[in-house]
């Protein structure tokens, strides 16, 4: 897949709410230094700690992704954030030990090698880090519309995977030495409005200021079977 027509093709709304309680929670109740968002996409999550002021005190602010298009948006969000290409599973760029609260929202599931991520994200943190991981879980019952390179039915085209159990997940990061602090599981919800704005291929990523639409955007639907999956990470 020719990753960077699908990221022009496919754009990531900004909205100024932070919608994950347990990143909120971390960013609310914890003094962090430097912060990395590894496979930041668009920037929108970025987006929203910026706008709910949750970016305020940190001494770095970096943003890895493997599109360029992505990251020429990323740029906009704010000008002190370090944007670096680089793939997740690997980070050949990023330094080791340096980041005391490292990001990754919706990624895991996309590379090829999850086992080598989970060690990278290890490697790039302090040792009193904390890594924030999130992805979803599949239930038996669960159905998307997409198919992936493999030709399973996937929430996402580019997913290599979608874990239909906890363990699947939460050995390898047992095996990578990092402890799970915290586990979090709700149903995944799609903004019912999304739907509309995509196939009337709005391309502003900022419409979500208007705060009518806002509003609007609120309004979601479950997606059947699928859950949102946020973990706390520690090292041992």
């Amino acid at each position: 897949m020719d990753i960077e027509a699908y990221a022009r093709k496919h754009v990531h709304y900004w909205d100024a709410t932070v919608r994950r309680p347990a990143l909120r929670f971390l960013l609310e109740n914890n003094s962090f230094r430097n912060i990395i968002d590894v496979g930041c996409g668009d920037g929108a999550l970025l987006f929203a700690l910026k706008e709910s002021g949750l970016l305020q005190g940190f001494e770095e602010v970096w943003a890895v992704d493997i599109s360029d298009v992505r990251l020429d948006q990323v740029r906009r969000v704010a000008p002190d954030i370090r944007v670096l290409h680089d793939n997740a599973q690997e980070l050949g760029q990023v330094p080791s030990d340096h980041f005391d609260l490292v990001i990754s929202s919706q990624v895991i599931e996309h590379v090829e090698d999850d086992s080598a991520m989970i060690r990278t994200l290890k490697r790039v943190a302090t040792k009193s880090a904390v890594i924030y991981l999130e992805t979803v879980l599949k239930r038996r019952y669960a159905w998307y519309f997409n198919r992936n390179r493999h030709g399973r039915w996937v929430l996402d085209p580019t997913h290599e995977r979608e874990y239909t159990a906890e363990s699947q997940l939460l050995d390898k990061i047992g095996a990578a030495g990092l402890v799970t602090a915290c586990s979090i599981q709700t149903p995944e919800r799609y903004p019912l409005l999304d739907f509309f704005v995509k196939r009337l291929h709005f391309r502003n990523r900022e419409l979500y200021g208007n705060p009518v639409l806002r509003a609007l955007r609120r309004v979601k639907v479950p997606i059947l079977g699928y859950l949102c999956w946020q973990l706390i990470l520690v090292k041992r």
